[in-house]
């Protein structure tokens, strides 16, 4: 079975994703197609009361520069709230749907105990999804695909032990240019871009390397090695 995406990568906000694991894919789209799933609009991130109405498609056009910069193809939208992240079967069958349509090889996520609510509860629907995903379950949603690996990835709460820290200087610069993107954030979050760069430095001295990514394996979905070779394997890297 041919896998037709390298990577596909949840966040509950438009530029999670960036700041997690933007240059590890930047570096995953030079062996494939990566697509991005964003849960919310991110209407929370408005800068000022007079910005509240535009801000959701403000944040559309950041997403789209961010997106062409890491060379991320396809991305979706599925503007959820809070109580429909915790209980929504619909969402539920979207990711999983969405899964099942793009085959990827590895699937990038929140980490479970984010202190954010709404990064900690897209974490538990994916995981929920990849899993689902695999199964002879919802027809409907299209033929079961089961990912290889399903990973973790930091935002503002670090691992104390990654469970895989990546070297990704080449394309680190990358990542940095798709966080400028997004104007409005760095208003609300001001030095996330050193606060980045500060991070990929000290992944980098793990990884000893000059900047590297950090993530974790998730604990609740199972790696399937057919073959004792898998076990040694370099290639997410």
């Amino acid at each position: 079975m041919s896998v037709d995406a390298t990577a596909l990568c949840f966040g509950a906000h438009p530029d999670d994703i960036v700041i997690g694991c933007g240059a590890t894919i930047a570096s995953l789209t030079k062996k494939g197609s990566v697509s991005a799933v964003t849960f919310t609009a991110g209407i929370g991130g408005s800068p000022s009361v007079d910005d509240t109405s535009s801000i959701i498609d403000v944040r559309q056009k950041e997403t789209e520069r961010a997106d062409k910069v890491l060379g991320i193809e396809r991305r979706f939208l599925l503007d959820a709230s809070l109580p429909q992240l915790r209980s929504d079967d619909v969402l539920l069958r979207q990711a999983i749907a969405y899964i099942r349509e793009l085959r990827p090889a590895l699937v990038f996520c929140h980490a479970p105990r984010d202190w954010h609510r709404k990064h900690s509860a897209v974490s538990r629907l994916v995981e929920q999804a990849c899993w689902q995903a695999g199964n002879n379950v919802y027809p409907e949603d299209g033929e079961p695909w089961r990912v290889q690996e399903v990973l973790w990835y930091e935002v503002l709460n670090l691992f104390p032990r990654p469970t895989i820290v990546v070297d990704v200087t080449e394309a680190f610069e990358r990542k940095l240019e798709a966080l400028r993107c997004f104007d409005s954030q760095l208003e609300v979050l001001p030095g996330l871009v050193e606060y980045a760069e500060s991070l990929g430095r000290s992944r980098g001295f793990l990884a000893n390397s000059d900047f590297a990514e950090a993530f974790r394996t998730s604990r609740s979905y199972t790696r399937i090695a057919s073959d004792p070779s898998e076990l040694v394997r370099g290639d997410i890297q």
